[in-house]
């Protein structure tokens, strides 16, 4: 582990890198080892809590005010090696999702979503609400695999809506089991998976929610038969509220609850928990290492007295390797079956 600017959200980029958003202001660029490599201009203060990481880690996008205070917050994309500034976006919006290419940058906020053009800056389309009822706040989104739609959700309601890319126009509602917090899309790109309160991961398969989601009431019936029941797959063994992480090779999944201290890491496969801990801090997950072996992991005391960021091993070679520094002893057969799910060596 080492220590870093009181961490509030962050990203393990494909290049070995760990960007890390800090309730200072700043984004920072760390080695896996702890050395800071890069860290954002000092006139710029980033919005602490939501960034977003091209899917190829060559770019990464934050809200940002200057430090004179003569602009209003806008969002910018930064190189995600050196985090010198590349282009700003011309309005503010707390940023959510690179769409494949990372032509494309949605956005969220107090204001509804946005979807800008990254080359140039330019909004392509606003996202208002369905309900026609104003302003709704957008804390979490994704854009799917086919590239012309994107999933966000209002804060703190059931409800995640469909939009297309082109137009802005909501297209069809996804019921959730409550609350959702956080969206996400499976590395097999296959399905659509949501995170949120009480405590819960769903999953649904793309090949069919956007047709039974199609043109459906933007409000969802709290007691079920909603159209696009009928496109959710599982609800997974899962306890996580947000903070959806999956490994490079996609048989893992990791999650936290955030200020709760919950951390979890689950078997794409099965749904099934691989991993259960709780911290006596709050936890953001920072996401996989390239190779899948490691997750780092952001941890805040509650009083604020100790950031640090903290990398787990997920391999089971390494887990066995590391079980094995700490005994000072030959293990019994029956420690290895029940501990290594193996006979000893």
């Amino acid at each position: 582990s080492f220590a870093v600017d009181a961490p509030t959200a962050g990203r393990w980029a494909p290049d070995g890198g760990i960007v890390v958003s800090g309730a200072d202001g700043t984004l920072t660029r760390y080695s896996s080892d702890g050395r800071v490599l890069a860290r954002t201009p000092g006139d710029l203060r980033t919005t602490p809590h939501w960034m977003a990481l091209s899917g190829d880690g060559g770019s990464v996008a934050a809200e940002v005010t200057r430090v004179d205070g003569h602009d209003p917050p806008f969002v910018e994309v930064f190189d995600a090696a050196s985090l010198a500034p590349l282009r700003a976006m011309h309005g503010p919006g707390l940023p959510l999702d690179f769409s494949e290419d990372a032509g494309l940058l949605l956005t969220g906020g107090e204001n509804g979503g946005a979807i800008y053009e990254v080359a140039t800056g330019r909004r392509v389309a606003t996202l208002a609400s369905p309900l026609d009822d104003g302003p709704f706040a957008a804390p979490s989104g994704v854009f799917l695999p086919d590239g012309e739609h994107v999933v966000v959700h209002p804060a703190a309601q059931p409800e995640a809506w469909i939009y297309e890319v082109g137009s802005g126009r909501p297209v069809g509602t996804v019921c959730t089991s409550g609350d959702s917090v956080e969206v996400a899309i499976e590395p097999s790109a296959d399905s659509l998976l949501v995170a949120g309160f009480p405590a819960f991961v769903e999953s649904w398969r793309l090949a069919d929610l956007l047709d039974v989601a199609a043109g459906t009431s933007p409000t969802c019936a709290r007691d079920g038969g909603n159209p696009s029941d009928t496109a959710r797959v599982a609800r997974w063994s899962a306890t996580a509220t947000g903070g959806l992480r999956f490994s490079p090779d996609g048989r893992l999944l990791a999650g936290s609850s955030g200020e709760h201290g919950g951390l979890g890491v689950w078997s794409v496969a099965t749904r099934e928990p691989l991993l259960k801990m709780q911290l006596p801090a709050n936890v953001w997950v920072l996401g996989f290492d390239p190779d899948g072996r490691r997750l780092a992991i952001a941890l805040q005391e509650p009083r604020g007295s100790q950031h640090v960021v903290r990398i787990l091993a997920v391999d089971d070679t390494d887990l066995v390797t590391v079980a094995a520094q700490h005994v000072t002893r030959a293990l019994t057969a029956e420690e290895c079956r029940t501990f290594l799910q193996a006979e000893c060596p």
